[in-house]
């Protein structure tokens, strides 16, 4: 593999702040980010090279090395959504990848956030 698939690859699957990763969480719970996770189970690998397309377009060295780093979610901003959509999904011309942690992480927070809203929303 050559050191330029290496590069394009780690600068994919790099370990965020937890601060990004705290705003990103808030991001998605208020419908401002569209992930990998939002896409039906028994139709994400078909849908998800629909959905990000640069998906389709990766080098072959730098696809199989992420493939083998392991992406955790797959993501981008509602902001960059093209104007069509595919099976109600939308569809983007970019994309972000968490690492498996930081997926994790991001995890723990939206169901934390989740649960900090339903007290919130309970609460007399």
């Amino acid at each position: 593999m050559s050191e330029k698939v290496k590069a394009e690859v780690d600068h994919l699957l790099f370990d965020r702040p937890d601060a990004e990763l705290r705003q990103l969480a808030l991001d998605i719970l208020d419908g401002r980010v569209f992930t990998s996770q939002q896409i039906g189970q028994y139709e994400r690998v078909e849908m998800i090279l629909m959905i990000f397309m640069p998906l389709l377009l990766m080098d072959e060295h730098a696809a199989k090395q992420m493939a083998a780093r392991g992406p955790g979610l797959i993501y981008e901003h509602m902001s960059k959504a093209l104007p069509r959509t595919i099976n109600g999904y939308p569809t983007f011309f970019s994309f972000h990848v968490l690492s498996k942690p930081d997926t994790v992480k991001i995890t723990s927070y939206i169901k934390e956030l989740e649960t900090q809203r339903k007290a919130f929303l309970e609460t007399k």
